[in-house]
């Protein structure tokens, strides 16, 4: 299965928000693992380290990126395994892999 995303370079650096579940890129890009399903599997890798991802609605994945003057929002994101979130950051794109460096996660009820 191949995802493309087609991100505008107009808005790299520009601020973004994405609404979409929190993946474990490492079982995501592996096993296409994801959701209530996996959610204890995610919880661990995510803990240990594991690549955080959002996967929103429309099947986009973004990398979720830590701010390292602002550490407290990506460290929060890592208690939300499996669940919709909400993130804002700022948009980059490197080698067309669209990443956001979090400044602000909110948990969707």
């Amino acid at each position: 299965m191949l995802f493309l995303a087609i991100i505008n370079l107009a808005d790299e650096g520009n601020a973004i928000e994405v609404r979409g579940e929190v993946l474990d890129l490492a079982c995501y890009v592996h096993k296409g693992a994801y959701g209530e399903k996996h959610k204890k599997c995610a919880e661990m890798c995510i803990k240990s380290g594991s690549p955080i991802g959002i996967l929103t609605d429309d099947g986009k994945v973004y990398l979720i990126v830590e701010d390292h003057d602002n550490s407290k929002p990506y460290q929060e994101l890592k208690n939300y395994a499996a669940q919709k979130v909400s993130v804002k950051g700022t948009l980059y794109n490197r080698g067309n892999l669209p990443a956001i460096v979090i400044s602000e996660v909110k948990p969707i009820k």
